[in-house]
């Protein structure tokens, strides 16, 4: 489960450091004030009773130098001594409630993160389902009757993602691909679980029988599975393909059997 921290500017900010966004916008935790206000109210009232503990003791000290000291001198030095020993109990209490408020301010910042953590987790996993089936859609939009229900939901519940590999062999970082489980035919026409890109994923899904139902069918039957009535180049492969596109055009124009029957 991912975690969240809170800025300055009571932002929720994620593990690396960026603010968390939900639909562009960074989520802002309104009701608790952040450590650096927080911290800036606490210091401000110590130094307030520190300050006025020193400024009692200064004047103590001017008096306390008279060599000869009224009556009345004195009553004002006992006076200050007096207001001395409250301040200093003023600074003591502005201490101690800075170290209560301290962790009851760090307690409440914990329960409430503990609280929306899961929330923002939740909703951060939803955001990235609904991109994912967006992406899916987008590319079966044009073979399947209704990717939305039959096509997306499958898809993202047999997905996972991967870092992406360069020709060298190694992870490219920060990149990664995503996968989608599906049976995938070999020259027999044997299909086997595979996790494949997208594009690889929708083509197999356009031609494996078992999701015939689901084609928009526009062969004489309406059934999907004879579509177009030209004869495809012999030497053709299915890896010569270009891209979703390039699937779906195949089937188009030359039907799902001659699409079946190239080689890979």
């Amino acid at each position: 489960m991912p975690k969240f921290t809170m800025n300055d500017e009571g932002q929720l900010v994620g593990e690396d450091g960026k603010p968390f966004q939900v639909d562009g916008e960074a989520v802002t935790v309104e009701g608790v004030k952040t450590q650096a206000t927080f911290d800036h109210e606490l210091q401000n009232r110590i130094g307030r009773e520190t300050k006025k503990v020193d400024d009692l003791k200064a004047q103590i000290a001017t008096l306390d130098k008279q060599t000869e000291k009224s009556a009345e001198m004195e009553g004002v030095i006992t006076s200050l001594r007096t207001q001395l020993e409250e301040a200093n109990t003023e600074k003591n209490a502005a201490e101690q409630a800075a170290t209560a408020k301290t962790a009851e301010q760090n307690k409440k910042l914990l329960d409430r993160a503990e609280k929306a953590e899961g929330s923002f987790a939740d909703l951060s996993t939803k955001y990235a389902r609904e991109k994912l089936e967006r992406s899916i859609i987008g590319v079966a939009g044009d073979t399947f009757i209704n990717p939305v229900v039959d096509i997306a939901p499958r898809l993202a519940n047999a997905h996972k993602r991967e870092p992406l590999v360069g020709a060298d062999g190694k992870q490219i970082e920060g990149q990664f691909q995503d996968l989608f489980e599906v049976g995938v035919a070999n020259e027999e026409g044997e299909r086997t679980p595979q996790y494949v890109p997208l594009d690889k994923a929708i083509a197999e899904l356009a031609t494996d029988p078992a999701f015939a139902h689901y084609r928009r069918g526009t062969g004489a039957s309406g059934a999907g599975t004879q579509i177009g009535n030209k004869t495809p180049p012999g030497t053709m492969k299915r890896s010569q393909l270009k891209g979703p596109a390039g699937h779906v055009a195949f089937i188009k124009q030359y039907g799902e059997d001659a699409y079946a029957a190239l080689a890979v």
